[in-house]
């Protein structure tokens, strides 16, 4: 909010000789004084005018300023409860999304364990017919180096198998902003701001029928009528 004096006449030089006695001045040489910034709520202009001088209006120029003065005190207030309640949304949103985020973890952790039982499984009947096979043999250094392979891939597949082991639910690591965007919808990882949505990526192989048309696809062509024979 600033004040703007135009038009101000050197003092004593007035129309009359004495400062202050414009009221029979010229448009040119009376005082106006403008009120610029804000919200106005009454007036932001005010001159000396033949039947009152601005001398005489300088206290609804002073209650113009006040006014003024406390609606703008009030904007940056309620901005102010405004950003605090903004931020205070955007902790709640980052601590489910800390949430989410572990719990998504722990089910990632237990597909991989349940199919890294799945693998060790199939090794264990592929090593066990294996074993059929061996047993089978006659002795010898053929039979021998089996029976070595046998024993080391036995040894593998119980390294393999998560169930050999007591299930014990996995540490969480500290997530990264990264980790913490999907949970958090709109809401910036990095601060009480939001993000723009990422468009979803469409596949190169995606089939025709499934991709939007472009303008020229969806132009019709009228048909050329035949010629007729002659």
């Amino acid at each position: 909010m600033t004040c703007e004096n135009v038009d101000f006449p050197a003092l004593g030089q007035g129309p009359t000789g004495s400062a202050g006695q414009t009221g029979s001045a010229p448009p040119s040489e009376r005082l106006h004084f403008v009120l610029s910034g804000d919200q106005p709520h009454r007036a932001s202009e005010w001159a000396d005018t033949p039947g009152r001088s601005l001398e005489e209006q300088l206290a609804e120029i002073a209650q113009e300023v006040t006014l003024r003065g406390e609606a703008a005190e009030r904007r940056r207030q309620d901005e102010i409860e405004a950003a605090r309640q903004k931020r205070i949304r955007w902790k709640a949103a980052m601590e489910e999304a800390r949430v989410q985020y572990a719990e998504s973890y722990r089910v990632r952790h237990f597909e991989a364990q349940e199919a890294a039982w799945r693998h060790a499984t199939r090794l264990t009947r592929y090593v066990s017919a294996a074993r059929t096979r061996v047993e089978a043999m006659p002795p010898g250094q053929t039979r021998t180096e089996a029976e070595a392979w046998i024993s080391c891939a036995t040894a593998t597949v119980e390294r393999l198998d998560p169930l050999n082991a007591p299930p014990r639910l996995p540490d969480i690591p500290e997530p990264r902003a990264d980790d913490l965007k999907p949970f958090l919808g709109h809401w910036s990882p990095y601060g009480p701001t939001y993000r723009a949505p990422t468009p979803p990526d469409v596949p190169a192989d995606l089939p025709s029928s499934s991709r939007k048309a472009s303008p020229r696809e969806h132009t019709s062509h009228p048909a050329r009528p035949a010629r007729s024979a002659r």
